[in-house]
C-alpha cells in the first residue's frame, strides 16, 4: 500500500479466512412454552412440600419440582451470532454524497499540481468529518433517548463501538498461601473466607492505628466524627402475606428472563 495512490498485490495462499462465529445458549420462552408450563404447574400436586415443617426443606423440595418442570418445558435453543459489529444506520443519504464527492476531488487534486485545489480538499476533508462526528452524536443519542435504560442502551453502544465482548471463563485455579487451589468448592470458600474476614481484619487495623494514620479513613469513624448519634442497627421487620403478595404482582410490570441463583426469571 502507498499513502498516494492504492497498488495491490496478490500473492497466492493456501490461507482462507473462516468467519468467527459467537454462538449462545438460550431457553426457548414464548407464549406456548410458558402456557405449556403453567398447565404442568397446576396439574402438579405439590404434596411432598407439606412432608416437612422446616421452611427451607420446603422451599428445596418446591425448587426441585418446579426446576424439574422447567427444564422439561423450556428447553435449550442454540443461537449464533456473525459476529457483525457494524452498526452505519447514522448514514444518510447526505453524507454518501458528501463521501463520492471526496473520492473525486481526491482523484482530480492526486493527479493535479494546484495548491488551490489541494487546499481545497483539505478543507473539505475537515468540514466532512465533523459532519459525520455530528451524525454519529445525534444517533447514538437518539437511540439513548428512546431507551427505557439509560445506563444498559449506553454501554451496548460502547460494547458494539469497541467490539468488547464478555466472554465467561471458569476460574481454573487460584494460589493462597503458595498453594494452589483447583478444586472448584475450595476456591469458593477461599473467597468466602477472604471476603468475610477482611473486615475483622480492617477493624484491628483501624484499633491499632487508633485513627491517627491519615491513610487510615475508616466508615465507622467518619460516622462518629459527623453524627451525634451512632447509626441505629438494622432491624429486620415481619411482613404479612398480602405485602408479599402485592411484591409478586408488581413483577409483572418488569417482563425480564433475567434470574438469579434459583433460575427463577421474574417474567416467569
Amino acid at each position: 500500500m502507498s499513502d498516494h495512490d492504492v497498488q495491490l498485490l496478490t500473492i497466492s495462499t493456501e490461507y482462507s479466512y473462516i468467519p468467527t462465529h459467537r454462538s449462545t445458549t438460550v431457553k426457548k420462552i414464548n407464549k406456548h412454552t410458558i402456557s405449556d408450563f403453567v398447565d404442568k404447574l397446576t396439574c402438579e400436586s405439590w404434596d411432598s412440600i407439606c412432608n416437612s415443617e422446616d421452611v427451607n426443606a420446603m422451599f428445596n423440595s418446591f425448587l426441585s419440582i418446579y426446576l424439574r418442570i422447567f427444564y422439561s418445558r423450556f428447553p435449550l435453543k442454540k443461537l449464533t451470532n456473525h459476529n457483525n459489529n457494524t452498526d452505519n444506520n447514522w448514514i444518510t443519504l447526505g453524507i454518501k454524497t458528501w463521501c463520492r464527492h471526496k473520492r473525486e476531488l481526491y482523484l482530480i487534486s492526486s493527479n493535479s499540481n494546484d495548491e488551490k485545489l489541494e487546499r481545497h480538499y483539505q478543507a473539505y476533508c475537515k468540514v466532512l468529518l465533523k459532519v459525520i462526528k455530528e451524525a454519529k452524536k445525534l444517533y447514538y443519542d437518539t437511540r439513548n433517548k428512546k431507551s427505557n435504560n439509560k445506563c444498559k442502551a449506553t454501554w451496548k453502544i460502547i460494547k458494539k463501538l469497541t467490539n468488547n465482548h464478555y466472554s465467561p471463563t471458569d476460574l481454573q485455579e487460584l494460589m493462597i498461601d503458595n498453594k494452589y487451589l483447583k478444586d472448584q468448592q475450595d476456591i469458593a470458600d477461599a473467597f468466602n473466607n477472604y471476603f468475610s474476614s477482611i473486615v475483622d481484619n480492617i477493624n484491628k487495623n483501624i484499633v491499632n492505628n487508633k485513627y491517627n494514620d491519615a491513610k487510615v479513613f475508616p466508615t465507622q469513624y467518619y460516622l462518629e466524627k459527623n453524627y451525634a448519634h451512632p447509626p441505629p442497627f438494622l432491624v429486620i421487620k415481619t411482613f404479612s402475606t398480602k405485602e408479599n403478595t402485592s411484591i409478586i404482582r408488581a413483577l409483572k410490570l418488569k417482563k425480564k428472563n433475567s434470574y438469579g441463583f434459583d433460575e427463577i426469571s421474574v417474567k416467569i
